[in-house]
Formats: structure tokens, C-alpha cells, sequence
């Protein structure tokens, strides 16, 4: 990838780094990132680069960060919209959380196979609140007694294990006899919700909130 190094202006080095890095990384995978390309991309010295990260592991990081961040924020905008209605905005949060993952499969990836420790205490942080707004979304339905009762954040990672399972079946084309057609995703992720939501209903209540 070409790049001519005046596209760019350094007053944040760091943000400048992550863009182009987010670039290679959509269009070539992991595989092709390298801070000296990175670098000359982005026309500073190799010195430069790693007075922000100390390493690949570091950028890779860095993306994992950013990547949890993006996402979390726009499922809170779009969840926004349904303030006062938890089923819908967690069908909402499922259709944010799926097209990211399609959108940005590699980016996805790095997000959930980058083991946080010690050295990157941010990206453990970063993950969190993105279930944070899970479990905050289901605490809204119990206590307005449109989800039912239990351990809060079990069903909260239930919700997310599901969803994120089907993010996993569409990217690795694990669905042999899924046309690759937008409304069929929709489908998907809808049909997946409701039966969530079948689960996550107060016992003993017909009451629906359709999506």
C-alpha cells in the first residue's frame, strides 16, 4: 500500500499510527503488519514509532483497544434510540455487533484472540465495558420486569456468546447455504434475538417487545 507521507500531519503521532495500522490490517490481515513499514508509511523515523509502542505486541494491542471502543460506542448509539424498551435495544446492539464483525473481520479477530495481561491492563478495560453495556441493558429489563430474574451478568454473557457465535459462523462461512445477501443477515440476527428473548421473558407472562 502506497502511502505518500504529506497525506499526513503529526499532531497526534499515536491516532495517525492507528489508522494507518487499522488500513493495513482490513486490507492484508495481521500477518502484514510491521512497525518499519508502518513507519514509512507514515513518513517518521523508526526511532519515532516506538516511543509509542514498544513493540508489535504493543500495536496489536492498541488495535484490540480501539477496536472495543468503536464498537461499544456505536451499539450505545444505536441502543440510545430505544431508551426505555431493554429487548429492542439489545436486538439493536446485536445488529451493531454483527455488521462490525463483518465489516471488520480481521480487526474482530485480533479483539478476541490478543490475551490481555499485565502489560496492556487498558485492553482488559476496554473489553469490560463493552459487556458493561450488556449487563447494564439486561439490569434495565429486570428491573422493569420485561427480562426475567437470575444472575445478571450470566445472561448477559449468554446474550453475548450467541451473538458473537454467529459473527463467528458468518465470517468463517461456516453456513453452506447462506446467500451472501444483507437481508438474510438480518434474518439471522433477528431470528437469533427472539429466541434469546424467548428465554430472557419473565416466567409466567406473554407480554412481547417486537424488535
Amino acid at each position: 500500500m502506497n502511502t505518500s507521507p504529506s497525506r499526513y500531519h503529526h499532531g497526534n503521532l499515536p491516532e495517525t499510527l492507528i489508522n494507518l495500522a487499522l488500513e493495513t490490517l482490513n486490507q492484508e490481515g495481521v500477518e502484514n503488519l510491521s512497525l518499519r513499514a508502518l513507519a514509512r508509511q507514515a513518513g517518521v523515523s523508526h526511532n519515532a514509532i516506538y516511543r509509542h509502542f514498544q513493540d508489535k505486541n504493543g500495536l496489536l494491542a492498541a488495535l484490540a483497544i480501539h477496536g472495543f471502543g468503536e464498537l461499544t460506542r456505536q451499539m450505545q448509539r444505536r441502543m440510545a434510540a430505544f431508551s426505555g424498551a431493554p429487548r429492542t435495544r439489545l436486538y439493536a446492539g446485536a445488529q451493531v455487533y454483527v455488521n462490525f464483525g463483518l465489516q471488520q473481520p480481521h480487526l474482530h479477530r485480533l479483539m478476541f484472540t490478543l490475551h490481555p495481561d499485565e502489560s496492556y491492563p487498558d485492553l482488559n478495560i476496554a473489553s469490560r465495558k463493552l459487556f458493561d453495556l450488556m449487563v447494564d441493558t439486561i439490569a434495565e429489563g429486570q428491573a422493569q420486569q420485561k427480562i426475567t430474574g437470575g444472575e445478571t451478568r450470566l445472561l448477559a454473557l449468554t446474550y453475548w456468546s450467541a451473538v458473537h457465535g454467529l459473527v463467528e459462523l458468518l465470517v468463517t462461512r461456516k453456513i453452506p447455504y447462506l446467500p451472501d445477501r444483507e437481508v438474510v443477515v438480518d434474518g439471522l440476527v433477528r431470528g437469533l434475538v427472539e429466541q434469546i428473548l424467548l428465554g430472557l421473558r419473565p416466567h409466567g407472562t406473554g407480554e412481547r417487545e417486537n424488535p
